[in-house]
């Protein structure tokens, strides 16, 4: 691979004496692949049973759940990627995450969070407790990044499409932690994405630093006292990296800086990361939150003019009633019960029709732009509701009434959208059913006494 020289030459300082070759030579080896289990249970049972079908090898040492795979193996085409039971990622890229390492519980914000890789990591962290904001200023990422939350299950996250200053305009010293893994000039993406060489220049290394710093400021009005801030960036560059904390610490004495990281392609097994872990003077406050009322209330008007009818109390009790009978009919008793009295905590928001139950702690969405607002439950058809694919990825086997389980072939066949014919069920057994495979979910189905209609959405269809 060649490199610009003046990439090369502004890279030197930054190494020691005899390691240029080293550095230089690692652009021509292949590179590492690696992906991370949604969670420690999922990694327990697929690195037993399937490690050699999905290519697994050595566990990535700076990001729990992660292993490097063997590409040959192309787990991303497995139905488990499709499952949500792992995210692929570069292995490089999870050490933020795992530096910033939540407890359940938290508030957290991933503000540059597209396509969603430090954000699914953040989610293992918090194990659907405390709440995660997920933001990315462009509409078109902060769809993919929404995608992938649905993908691997996540009940507690809002999805945002902001920029940085609204942001901290509106949640001023409200978050435990804060991941900024920022837009940079992406010198370590030149193996992965060889554009990248073409687009890269000084101007375009300075031009990222002062886009870093105001980001960087943004973030610090919305952490609270105490808690602690990581600033990451997938470029070698010092202005971007060292000179952006050394500035940041100038303009924000408040903070300190605990630990600073550089991944290198020559030293680790991965594409090279920098990592900075900052604190916020003062004592972190508890995770008490404002307690707010379990009512149904919409997340956003109706600004278009059409379908200007309110929707009155009755409705909403009507609404209420055909959802409660939808749990009771679908699924277990001891899930039913205790998903209710999770409404009764956190409150459902509303899109027209469809209902998201809100995520735990969650703020007054008043002129945000939301994709997703936690857990995307579904919406009301004339009499009936119907089930979103984003709640299925977030069961388990055992909390549904009706379980499908399908064998490999049968798991493809549902993924392109065929039914699943030759069905002999008793009439108790039909209606909405979840299709799964080695246990965990593929998506909904609605089971008759002969078939089962695919429900799997028609945009994810392969």
């Amino acid at each position: 691979m060649t490199l610009p020289n003046e990439f090369i030459e502004h890279v030197r300082p930054l190494l020691d004496e005899g390691e240029m070759d080293a550095f230089l030579q690692s652009y021509d080896r292949p590179e590492y692949h690696g992906l991370r289990f949604r969670n420690e249970a999922v990694r327990e049972k697929l690195v037993s049973n399937f490690a050699d079908e999905i290519g697994l090898e050595d566990p990535v040492p700076w990001a729990p759940l992660s292993y490097y795979y063997n590409n040959e193996k192309r787990p991303g085409l497995h139905p488990f990627h499709e499952m949500g039971l792992y995210y692929i990622q570069e292995p490089s890229a999870m050490g933020p995450a795992a530096l910033l390492a939540p407890n359940p519980g938290e508030r957290v914000l991933d503000l540059c969070a597209a396509p969603g890789g430090k954000t699914t990591e953040l989610a293992a962290f918090l194990k659907n407790e405390g709440l995660l904001v997920a933001n990315e200023i462009h509409p078109a990422r902060a769809k993919i990044l929404a995608s992938n939350v649905e993908r691997m299950g996540i009940t507690n996250a809002l999805v945002l499409n902001e920029d940085s200053d609204h942001l901290a305009a509106i949640f001023t010293d409200f978050f435990h932690r804060i991941l900024v893994d920022a837009p940079c000039s992406g010198e370590g993406m030149f193996r992965k994405n060889p554009d990248a060489i073409g687009e890269w220049s000084m101007e375009n290394v300075q031009l990222c630093a002062k886009r870093q710093a105001m980001i960087l400021d943004h973030a610090a009005s919305m952490l609270m006292r105490g808690g602690t801030m990581v600033y990451s960036t997938c470029t070698f560059a010092k202005e971007e990296n060292e000179d952006a904390v050394n500035a940041f610490l100038s303009r924000h004495p408040d903070f300190s800086l605990l630990k600073q990281v550089r991944f290198w392609p020559h030293k680790d097994k991965g594409e090279g990361h920098f990592m900075a872990l900052l604190q916020k003077e003062g004592e972190l406050s508890g995770l008490d939150f404002a307690t707010r009322a379990p009512v149904i209330h919409s997340l956003k008007a109706d600004a278009g003019g059409k379908n200007k009818k309110k929707k009155g109390s009755a409705n909403a009790m009507q609404y209420g009633l055909i959802f409660s009978a939808f749990l009771q009919d679908n699924f277990t008793s001891e899930y039913a019960d205790a998903f209710e009295k999770r409404i009764e905590a956190n409150g459902i928001l509303t899109f027209g029709e469809q209902w998201y139950l809100a995520p735990p702690q969650c703020p007054n969405l008043s002129g945000l732009k939301v994709l997703r607002a936690g857990l995307a439950l579904g919406g009301f058809k004339k009499d009936r509701f119907e089930p979103e694919h984003a709640w299925a990825m977030a069961l388990q086997k055992d909390q549904v009434l009706r379980a499908i389980e399908l064998n490999e072939t049968e798991a493809y066949a549902y993924l392109r959208g065929e039914a699943k014919m030759g069905l002999a069920l008793e009439k108790k057994d039909c209606g909405y059913c979840l299709a799964t495979y080695c246990g965990y979910p593929l998506g909904w189905g609605k089971a008759t006494a002969n078939q089962m209609k695919n429900h799997y959405p028609k945009g994810l269809r392969r």
